[in-house]
């Protein structure tokens, strides 16, 4: 789990492979955009940058001021990279806090939690967009007003990854997919992880959601993105780990030491306590051939210990 210098060092790099891609692919040349902002607040129903993008380029898309919003000018799939720094204290009293909100026409709604303070919440979203689609990010109404973070900004970026073609097959060496699995077991092993929802986005239908295999179409350069959100159940805790595989080898994974949630005497009563969720992520480059395979596979057996995974993977060049 990354935070402070060393964060923004990994937001930094990331940046640059994006970057790189969109000026060496063939696909990636129409827009990107970043905003770092160290000055951001949010209010309830409203959320407002306080600074202009540090990256703006390309007309497929225009970051409205106003709205603090994106407004899709081209259909195409597009990529979206939110990183946010946790405020809320690890033993605070009560309930889970209501997430922040990306909001896109068409595309379920998705959360970015709150993660706890010292964390930092990453996700990657893949969504098929038209003309005149809406893109922003909007704060529930339960929240009060939100501090900035100097320190550990707030991070959003967006790309254009492929244009969609006129004509709808073949589409040439185009392939991604975006899937989520909520309530994973953990208690299991050496297991592959599968039964996915349905995808979000498939393009290709490369990702078969039943087995979690992902095969890769064509020869070149993919790039993954793997989050996965621990929380322990009752008493669980311990360390928990899914590892990213290409044909079987770990290559990456993530892991985070789950605690259990404290219950403190006060007075005659037991107060439990909220204990944030535990966000690890991690994004993986891979040179692959046609025909590998990418899977998921729990590691370690840990009980009471539940996980929610969000995948994502592209072709990038």
């Amino acid at each position: 789990m990354a935070s402070g210098p060393s964060y923004m060092l990994l937001c930094t790099l990331m940046l640059m492979i994006v970057r790189e891609g969109v000026a060496t692919s063939q696909f990636l040349n129409d827009f990107g955009l970043c905003i770092v902002d160290k000055g951001f607040t949010a209010s309830a129903g409203d959320f407002m940058f306080t600074t202009d993008p540090v990256v703006e380029r390309g007309s497929a898309a225009s970051f409205i001021i106003s709205q603090d919003g994106i407004k899709i000018n081209d259909d195409g799939t597009y990529l979206f990279i939110i990183h946010r720094a946790g405020v809320i204290a690890r033993d605070s009293q009560g309930s889970r806090p209501d997430p922040f909100l990306l909001k896109i026409s068409n595309t379920p709604n998705v959360e970015i939690v709150d993660t706890g303070e010292e964390s930092i919440c990453t996700v990657h979203v893949l969504a098929e967009l038209k003309r005149e689609n809406i893109v922003s990010i909007s704060i529930p109404s339960s929240l009060n007003t939100v501090p900035a973070d100097e320190n550990r900004p707030f991070i959003f970026s967006a790309f254009l990854l492929y244009h969609t073609p006129i004509v709808s097959f073949p589409r040439a060496r185009q392939s991604a997919f975006s899937v989520n699995l909520n309530g994973v077991d953990l208690s299991v092993a050496d297991s592959i992880i599968k039964s996915f929802a349905p995808p979000t986005v498939n393009i290709g239908d490369e990702f078969d959601r039943m087995t979690g295999v992902y095969t890769a179409p064509f020869e070149g350069l993919y790039m993954f993105h793997l989050a996965v959100t621990f929380s322990s159940e009752a008493d669980g805790e311990g360390r928990a780990a899914v590892a990213f595989q290409t044909n079987g080898n770990t290559k990456a994974q993530v892991s985070d030491q789950v605690q259990s949630i404290p219950q403190v005497p006060a007075f005659r009563d037991i107060y439990t306590y909220y204990l944030p969720p535990q966000n690890s992520a991690i994004t993986v480059a891979q040179n692959l051939n046609q025909g590998d395979k990418i899977t998921l596979r729990n590691v370690i057996a840990v009980s009471g210990v539940r996980g929610s995974v969000t995948f994502v993977g592209y072709l990038l060049s």
